[in-house]
């Protein structure tokens, strides 16, 4: 009976390299329904609405965050930075993470 083994690599390097415009299409749309989910829960005093409308919010600023790391990522080096911008993502990450403690902190507070 023969035996063979078979190895599978698998690479796991998930590098984004391209924003597509049906990135950009959801983050408008995912801010278009913040804003009218944020009404509707003013006009009827739904605090539900509300709340639901502020994490929304917060999904939305971290992708739009995010947009703007694959943008800045995209700049080639200069002289000042030689290396260009390449680590924007690792910043996006911190503030994204600074914005969710602040959240929570609020939160918190409340």
């Amino acid at each position: 009976m023969a035996h063979s083994h078979h190895h599978d690599h698998h690479h796991h390097d998930h590098e984004v390299t391209n924003v597509n415009q049906a990135f950009i299409i959801g983050i408008a749309l995912n801010l278009l329904f913040v804003v009218i989910e944020f009404g509707v829960g003013i006009k009827f005093s739904a605090l539900s609405l509300l709340s639901d409308a502020g994490h929304n919010l917060a999904d939305v600023s971290a992708l739009f965050i995010s947009l703007l790391a694959f943008k800045l990522m995209k700049v080639s080096g200069k002289n000042n930075y030689t290396y260009g911008y390449k680590k924007t993502s690792i910043l996006a990450s911190l503030l994204n993470a600074i914005v969710l403690l602040f959240t929570v902190g609020s939160i918190i507070w409340q």
